[in-house]
C-alpha cells in the first residue's frame, strides 16, 4: 500500500492496511500529521528520514503485534515513539526529535529496537523542571539500541523505570543530554 502524496492520509492507510500482516505502508516524502495510532503488524516506510517527517509523532499499542519503521522522522508530539502493551517495534535508519516528553516511550511488555537511529531534542522545561528523556523504559519493557545516538535531550539520556531493561548495543553513543545523562532503577 502506497501513500502517493501528502494529500493522502497516512492514519487512513494504516487503518486499511491487513490487521493480519504483511502490508508496507509508504509514506511520500514530506511531512505527514499524527499522532499515528497503530494497533496492527506492518511496516511504515518513509523515503529517509531527511525527506519523510510525522508531526506529532507513532503510538503503537496492542499484544503481540509488530511494527517496524524505517527511513522517518518522528518529531513533536507528547512522545515521539509510545510503544504501549505487549507490542514489539522495529525502528531503523529514522530520527526521534523534538517531542514534548520522551522521545521513545516503553511501557508494559513492550519491545522496541533502535538501530541505526538518532533520539535528539526531546522534553521541554515545564515552570523550570525538566520533562523528558530521549529514551524512557517502564514497566516490564525493554528497548534494544545499535548504532543509535542519544543527544540533547532535556532530562537525560536514558531511563529505566520498575523491571524495564535497556540494553545498549554496538557503536551506541549517549552525550549532550540534561542531568542526570542516565536515571536507572527508579522506582
Amino acid at each position: 500500500m502506497v501513500i502517493p502524496s501528502l494529500n493522502a492520509s497516512a492514519q487512513a492507510a494504516l487503518a486499511a492496511a491487513n490487521p493480519a500482516g504483511g502490508d508496507v505502508v509508504r509514506l511520500a516524502a514530506g511531512e505527514h500529521f499524527g499522532p499515528l495510532q497503530v494497533g496492527i503488524n506492518v511496516e511504515i516506510e518513509g523515503a529517509g528520514a531527511a525527506a519523510t517527517t510525522v508531526v506529532g509523532g507513532l503510538v503503537v499499542g496492542g499484544n503481540d503485534i509488530l511494527v517496524r519503521v524505517d527511513g522517518v522522522t518522528l518529531a513533536g508530539g507528547l512522545n515521539g515513539l509510545a510503544a504501549l502493551g505487549r507490542s514489539r517495534v522495529i525502528v531503523q535508519n529514522s530520527v526521534v526529535r523534538d517531542s514534548f516528553s520522551d522521545g521513545v516511550l516503553t511501557a508494559d511488555e513492550s519491545d522496541v529496537t533502535l538501530f541505526n537511529t538518532a533520539v535528539t531534542g526531546n522534553g521541554s522545561l515545564v515552570s523550570g523542571n525538566p520533562i523528558g528523556a530521549g529514551i524512557s523504559a517502564n514497566g516490564r519493557s525493554r528497548v534494544t539500541t545499535s548504532i543509535v545516538r542519544v543527544s540533547g535531550n532535556v532530562n537525560g539520556g536514558l531511563a529505566a523505570r520498575g523491571e524495564a531493561t535497556l540494553a545498549l548495543g554496538a557503536l551506541t553513543e549517549v552525550s549532550g543530554n540534561g542531568s542526570p545523562a542516565v536515571l536507572a532503577a527508579l522506582q
